[in-house]
């Protein structure tokens, strides 16, 4: 586990780890074109700043981001073309924030699959994250997983972008969120803006309690209450775990992502 500000990615079938504090900056990550690689970042948000990740043409990348902290950020992403990613994001704030993630799809066959969790535990978290599409045949995927309880509430937009000229390009939003008290709250918008004919847009948002069935189901298995909520929980964080396959990056970010689920 590394200290780094700016990074030229240039491993193939590498995984880099990073553990950052951030703080008033902008903190760049370039990875060349032809690059096949994985990346583990670890942010702890002191003040605000801005991280910025480039990825050239032909390149395949897997980025598992998960931040904690004191303060707001910003991420922007830059996909060119031919070029893939896979990302994995996790917010873990106990202030009130604001987090916006922005990728860019900037040449033809880039595509991205993201995933994200976000819970809110007595804070209120707000932003957005926004998926642009620049180019024709270009390629989005999203989901959106969001948990609040307490007093906590999330406030966030998903906005997919088609640009003129963006001809087949295709983005799909879904948006679940679990509210586990009567005092938290969940608003979460799925927005398409759509400046171009011939693309393939599609959103959808599912806000709720946790289903009775569901906990039905597992305490008849001999759980209690609270585990049963746990599992059912842990279920929107399991994605990310299993992603993790550094040792030293998963004993630092574990405990942090069980904690918001009670663990």
């Amino acid at each position: 586990m590394i200290n780094s500000l700016d990074k030229e990615i240039l491993g193939r079938g590498n995984i880099e780890s990073y553990k950052l504090i951030v703080s008033n900056s902008n903190y760049s990550f370039n990875i060349q074109k032809n690059i096949t690689t994985k990346i583990h970042l670890f942010l702890d948000v002191l003040n605000e700043s801005k991280l910025v990740f480039n990825i050239s043409e032909n390149s395949n990348v897997e980025l598992i981001l998960i931040s904690t902290g004191s303060n707001s950020y910003e991420v922007e992403i830059n996909i060119e073309r031919d070029s893939s990613l896979k990302l994995y994001t996790a917010d873990s704030f106990n202030t009130d924030v604001s987090i916006t993630k922005s990728v860019y799809l900037k040449g033809i066959n880039a595509s991205v699959y993201a995933y994200e969790y976000i819970p809110s535990n007595d804070s209120n978290i707000t932003g957005a994250f926004k998926l642009n599409h620049l180019y024709q045949d270009t390629k989005s995927e999203g989901i959106f997983n969001y948990l609040a309880n307490g007093t906590g509430t999330v406030n966030r937009d998903t906005i997919s972008t088609m640009e003129e000229n963006t001809f087949n390009a295709n983005s799909s939003e879904n948006i679940k969120g679990l509210i586990l008290s009567e005092a938290s709250r969940i608003d979460a918008k799925p927005i398409l803006i759509i400046k171009c004919d011939d693309v393939h847009a599609s959103h959808g948002c599912a806000i709720g309690t946790i289903n009775a069935n569901e906990i039905y189901y597992l305490m008849s298995r001999g759980l209690t209450y609270n585990d049963a909520l746990k599992i059912i929980c842990k279920s929107l964080i399991n994605p990310i775990l299993r992603e993790i396959t550094d040792d030293d990056f998963l004993s630092i970010t574990k405990p942090i992502l069980d904690k918001t689920i009670g663990e």
